[in-house]
């Protein structure tokens, strides 16, 4: 399922544009079945009713960056993020799955966000965020631009260029520029090594790495 999280009441054309592009990669695209889109802390946090099937991937599309060097998704530092989660799927139905975060720059502390889901009582779950900025081609594949800390002037960029992969200055092959990690059974954090992590990315987002070529 996605679970995409705005800041207004109904969803900008920018996030249906992502989702419209999502929907034209056949790989992820049986995934977009059911949506959820909440804007209010009370939505963020209501339980999901009913909940995800049984080791059914959890997408996240949602706005994230640092404020005073403090990570935060969906205007939510990471400490009421996962609380909202929890809340949100429950710990059980956070656990035994694979978590994809499409957000940009806080897989940077994706060892922090992970250890907080832990420490809630999730495991044997599997977490992938991007460690940069994040837009989606038109291919609907997640990719991310290195050295763009300044998230308007790569948004200009992104759209400057119709989210053309081919198009766009420093874009990073698929799987280039996220972080992983791991929940075991007794609740041990474990960081997943860049072959690895760009390896998952590819398989979900595009296994025969010829998504971008016409």
């Amino acid at each position: 399922m996605f679970w995409i999280i705005g800041d207004q009441a109904t969803m900008t054309k920018e996030t249906e544009a992502d989702l419209n592009r999502l929907g034209t990669n056949g790989h992820v695209s049986n995934n977009l079945a059911r949506t959820v889109f909440d804007s209010t802390l009370a939505q963020v946090q209501a339980l999901l009713n009913p909940g995800v099937k049984a080791g059914e991937p959890i997408f996240v599309l949602a706005h994230a960056d640092y404020e005073k060097g403090q990570p935060w998704i969906g205007g939510l530092f990471f400490g009421d993020f996962t609380t909202a989660m929890a809340s949100k799927f429950t710990v059980a139905g956070l656990s035994n799955r694979t978590l994809w975060l499409l957000v940009c720059h806080v897989g940077r502390d994706i060892l922090d966000f992970a250890s907080k889901l832990s420490a809630l009582g999730v495991r044997n779950t599997t977490i992938y965020i991007p460690k940069d900025f994040m837009y989606i081609s038109t291919k609907g594949i997640p990719h991310t631009l290195v050295n763009q800390k300044d998230v308007r002037a790569a948004d200009k960029q992104v759209r400057k260029y119709g989210c053309e992969y081919m198009k766009i200055t420093n874009s990073q092959e698929t799987g280039v520029g996220w972080a992983g990690a791991t929940i075991d059974a007794n609740g041990t954090v474990t960081a997943l090594g860049a072959t690895v992590v760009e390896q998952a990315v590819q398989a979900q987002f595009d296994p025969d790495l010829e998504g971008e070529i016409d």
